[in-house]
């Protein structure tokens, strides 16, 4: 079954319909492009935001205005055309340190206040261009009389050395353009790369002739060789630094769009600020070359301890600067990175308290001073020379050549004998004699022995101690101790040698003998067997004893 529909209007007047819509396509392209150019930025100085776009807006190459731009410069200029070279010279500023004006963060608030100041001001870089600002003056947001002041020095400071001439003989918004950039620009890079290839190697060729000069004005041969083969590497980072500050101010000259210039300026500061740190640490080996060489003219071995010690804290510090620089110049804020650092940095040092702890008796031990690099030492059951003082341990070479390392904390917490900081040597011995000794023999023998450190060149005359003791249960014990003049290990040996052969030869001119431990038996030559007294023969003998008291 077919229905029959009724003509639509599209239908019966198609033609009509589409010439309808191209009309009505037709008039809103033409309102539209009207409505657009109606809505084109004009100047504005009612708040920051309009302030600041006025300045940056005129100045683009599109819609090249220097005398709207330089409408916020216009209330402490001298005339318009001070207004204008302060505009254009403030742009390049921003430009040549690559700051970037984020638009969507300036207050549009006509009676914004700055919280800091308390001041109807806003300044567009508050760390690093602190005296640019804006001031609220009859109304309008303006630049301040101080920025305005300080745009020569700002100026002279972003293109030294005279560079900003050159700035004018480029045709800042004219040119062919390729890929958004300037055909002139893109020959000026290259330009500029060649010549900078250039000069690294005429600034390495003056450096390294300056370098070798000054090695040369050391008298001592030794350290000039040393200071001449670790200066290949210090005059390569020098000569970097100057290309890539060379190459910044050429980019910052050349004016490229504000994106692209700026990650190139952001990251040649960061190379340039990495080549820095490392140029200081090649410094701080400098440092660390002469320092040995002081230490070694001096007889105290505390500098030779303190030399890796300084060299290990001044690296530390070159590294932590270099690290903050470059999250700096990356726009990470530093102060609210450090104070989370600090907290993170209690739970880690709760977390690590043997680190801590280690590192606190590392200072202990600098402060306090109880051994030096070669002095020796015992720490409970390890005994050697000390070799090496570091921030967490302490390293102690054995008589074995081992080389043991001791936790800084456990040393601090338990004593150290310090073999090294003695005056003298002490000898201490016991000399037993037999007891069927005659006293006549024995006294002999003890004058003999005094007479015998008397006359010795390396034993104290003055303390000294030869005395009959004890009665010991084998022997006659003769305490024999004297004072060794000597710090040498090898020489308090030789000593100690000479005067056991000494005391031999003296027990035998005396007619003694030496006693070791011996029990003597006796026994009946009959049948019976001597059996020890009963208890009551034991108590007649006590009694007695006590008695005859």
């Amino acid at each position: 079954m077919f229905f029959k529909m009724k003509p639509s209007i599209f239908s019966m007047n198609n033609f009509s319909f589409l010439q309808t819509a191209k009309i009505i396509l037709l008039l809103w392209m033409i309102l539209g492009s009207h409505f657009l150019v109606a809505q084109d930025f004009q100047p504005d100085l009612s708040n920051p935001y309009n302030s600041v776009k006025t300045h940056l807006y005129f100045l683009q190459s599109d819609h090249y205005e220097t005398s709207k731009a330089a409408l916020p410069f216009e209330d402490y200029s001298e005339d318009e055309t001070d207004a204008i070279e302060n505009a254009i010279k403030l742009k390049q500023i921003l430009d040549g340190q690559g700051l970037y004006v984020y638009m969507n963060t300036l207050p549009k608030d006509a009676d914004y206040t700055d919280t800091s100041s308390l001041s109807d001001t806003y300044t567009l870089f508050p760390d690093k261009l602190p005296i640019v600002y804006l001031e609220r003056k009859n109304k309008q947001w303006v630049f301040s009389q101080e920025t305005i002041a300080a745009i020569p020095n700002l100026h002279r400071e972003t293109y030294p050395f005279g560079t900003s001439f050159l700035m004018d003989m480029l045709p800042v918004k004219s040119g062919k353009k390729f890929m958004g950039f300037f055909l002139w620009q893109i020959y000026g890079l290259l330009f500029a790369i060649v010549i900078c290839i250039l000069l690294y190697w005429v600034f390495k060729w003056l450096v390294r002739k300056l370098f070798n000069f000054i090695s040369n004005r050391f008298t001592d041969t030794i350290f000039a060789q040393q200071l001449k083969s670790n200066s290949d590497r210090f005059i390569k980072l020098l000569s970097l630094i100057f290309v890539f500050t060379a190459m910044r101010i050429v980019i910052a000259i050349l004016q490229f769009p504000i994106e692209f210039s700026r990650f190139l300026i952001i990251g040649l500061r960061i190379a340039t600020t990495i080549l820095v740190v490392m140029l200081f640490i090649q410094v701080s080996n400098f440092i660390k070359l002469y320092l040995i060489k002081w230490s070694s003219k001096t007889d105290s071995l505390t500098d030779d301890q303190l030399v890796p010690i300084v060299d290990s804290i001044l690296k530390l510090i070159i590294i932590t600067l270099g690290v903050i620089q470059v999250l700096r110049l990356m726009d990470v804020n530093v102060t609210a990175l450090i104070a989370g650092v600090s907290l993170g940095g209690l739970a880690i040092a709760l977390a690590a308290q043997d680190t801590v702890k280690n590192l606190l008796g590392s200072i202990t031990i600098f402060l306090d001073r109880p051994f030096k690099v070669g002095d020796w030492v015992i720490n409970g059951e390890i005994e050697g020379a000390v070799e090496e003082v570091g921030f967490r341990t302490t390293k102690i070479r054995t008589v074995d050549s081992s080389l043991i390392s001791i936790p800084n904390g456990n040393i601090v917490n338990t004593s150290v004998k310090n073999m090294g900081l003695r005056h003298f040597r002490l000898y201490n011995t016991v000399l037993g004699l037999q007891y069927d000794t005659p006293v006549s023999n024995f006294e002999s023998f003890m004058e003999a022995l005094k007479s015998y450190i008397q006359n010795h060149p390396n034993l104290d005359h003055e303390n000294y101690w030869v005395y009959f003791t004890t009665f010991d249960s084998s022997s006659l014990n003769i305490m024999f101790r004297v004072r060794i003049l000597t710090n040498n290990f090898a020489e308090e040996l030789t000593i100690k040698e000479e005067i056991n052969f000494g005391i031999m030869r003296l027990a035998e001119a005396a007619n003694v003998s030496f006693a070791f431990p011996s029990r003597t038996i006796y026994m009946d030559s009959g049948d019976n067997v001597i059996s020890p007294p009963d208890s009551g023969k034991m108590q007649e003998i006590i009694q007695a004893l006590k008695n005859r008291q």
